[in-house]
Formats: C-alpha cells, sequence, structure tokens
C-alpha cells in the first residue's frame, strides 16, 4: 500500500492539481523546550490545528488519489497510441 505521500507524488506527475501541505500558523519556537518553559497556549492552540490541518491533507490526497486509480482503471490508455 502506498503511503500519503507517495501517493502525493504519483498524483504530481498526473498533473492532479493537489492542495499545498499546511503550515503551522506560528513558527515553532525551541526556546520553549532548551529553556524549560511551559508552552504558551496559542503555541499548544497551533499544534493542534496543524495536526487537524495535516489529517485534512491526508484525507484530501488518500481521495485524489482513489479517483485518479478508479478514473484511470475506466479509462486504459490505447495500446496502439491513440488518444
Amino acid at each position: 500500500m502506498l503511503t500519503t505521500y507517495r501517493k502525493e507524488a504519483v498524483l504530481r506527475m498526473a498533473d492532479v492539481r493537489i492542495p499545498k501541505y499546511p503550515m503551522r500558523r506560528l513558527p515553532f519556537s525551541d526556546k520553549y523546550v532548551e529553556e524549560g518553559i511551559p508552552l504558551p497556549q496559542d503555541e499548544i492552540d497551533a499544534d493542534v490545528e496543524l495536526q487537524t490541518a495535516v489529517e485534512v491533507w491526508m484525507k484530501t490526497v488518500d481521495e485524489l488519489y482513489s479517483r485518479h486509480v478508479g478514473n484511470s482503471a475506466a479509462c486504459p490508455p490505447d495500446p496502439h497510441g491513440a488518444h
């Protein structure tokens, strides 16, 4: 079974439009870990939002890949090269 990231690569090669991978709304700062400071709620919220956005992105890629594979199976290439 292909990973979501491999499915994304297959879709990109097939020129299927894919949403951009989500980015964290706040740049991650190592200072909290390095200095042992508890994470502010904004940082925790940003992590939760990113995790949710990544899950949605992965589901979208999986759905696009399933459709792509289904369409490819429904319309196999002509062995004689005709389009």
